[in-house]
């Protein structure tokens, strides 16, 4: 839940507040990656008999020349599968493989369009030399970033700011790939009922101020707020249809939305006034939170 209060704060913060957003966002520049303490490890391969049984996390591909069978992923019934694609024309999977012979960059763009519209929160793979041209291509088309999943075989589970996963060993005999995995992968774990910090929150905005070159770019920032609130909205609306026809599930949108304001507010003003409070001081988090809960449709406290 926390990742929708994000993007609700940022397009609040963005439109009407934007020195304590941006306050907020400087201090992460000089962050550093997610250090093996605070990771899981992931196992892939294109032989999936070779990978560990009790595994936590696997990865295989659910298309292509290696796809993984039905029997495959049920070697691993204990661990959290992450299906890859390695062809941007099919419309499934959590991670996009770009790379020689799979999908391009420019490709990469109309795929991640395709899953968030799905429904789906998409990661795209890619090596660490051709990071910057993957994250050109969504910058020149508008489109905001999807999380990452690097490759770069230095033996250093680090995983790089910017990136959920990284891929830093290839190859070990047996045919396996080791990868570092942040502790939670939006679109690939599922989302808890987890109340929404200020941590998140810095999380969430590192890599959407910056340019393809580090600089900052705060004007691509709110472009980017927008089209993020787009797609949510097309999520919501697809799961608000669902609930509503459903039999199992009595309500109506009216009751939803009122509900889902609720659950925002509830989780997302504490963390907020937290965050806003470091970066730019009390008074500037006040007027943040009353802007915020008038926007979710509450009356402030």
């Amino acid at each position: 839940m926390w990742f929708l209060c994000a993007i609700v704060l940022a397009r609040n913060c963005s439109v009407d507040s934007k020195r304590c957003c941006y306050d907020v966002i400087a201090q992460l520049e000089f962050g550093t990656g997610l250090l093996e303490d605070d990771v899981r490890k992931m196992y892939d391969s294109v032989s999936p008999g070779v990978i560990p049984g009790d595994s936590q996390l696997v990865a295989g591909y659910v298309n292509g020349r290696y796809a993984w069978l039905p029997g495959d992923w049920a070697r691993f019934p204990q661990a959290v599968h992450v299906e890859i694609s390695v062809l941007a024309s099919d419309n499934r999977g959590h991670v996009l493989d770009v790379e020689p012979s799979d999908a391009t960059a420019a490709e990469a763009v109309g795929w991640v369009g395709a899953r968030r519209a799905a429904g789906t929160d998409p990661t795209v793979y890619c090596n660490a030399s051709t990071w910057p041209s993957v994250r050109q291509a969504f910058a020149a088309a508008g489109v905001p970033e999807p999380h990452y999943w690097i490759a770069h075989y230095d033996g250093d589970p680090t995983i790089p700011v910017g990136a959920i996963a990284k891929q830093y060993l290839g190859d070990v005999s047996p045919g396996i790939d080791i990868s570092s995995v942040a502790d939670h992968w939006p679109g690939v774990d599922a989302e808890a009922d987890m109340p929404f910090t200020s941590d998140d929150f810095a999380q969430f905005m590192w890599g959407n101020v910056f340019d393809a070159n580090g600089n900052r770019n705060f004007a691509q920032f709110m472009k980017d707020m927008d089209a993020k609130l787009t797609a949510l909205g097309t999520s919501l609306d697809a799961v608000t249809k669902l609930i509503i026809d459903s039999a199992a599930h009595p309500v109506d949108a009216q009751q939803l939305a009122v509900a889902l304001e609720g659950k925002l507010v509830a989780d997302l003003v504490p963390a907020v006034t937290q965050a806003v409070t470091q970066a730019a001081g009390a008074e500037t988090a006040d007027q943040v939170r009353k802007m915020l809960v008038a926007r979710l449709g509450a009356a402030p406290n």
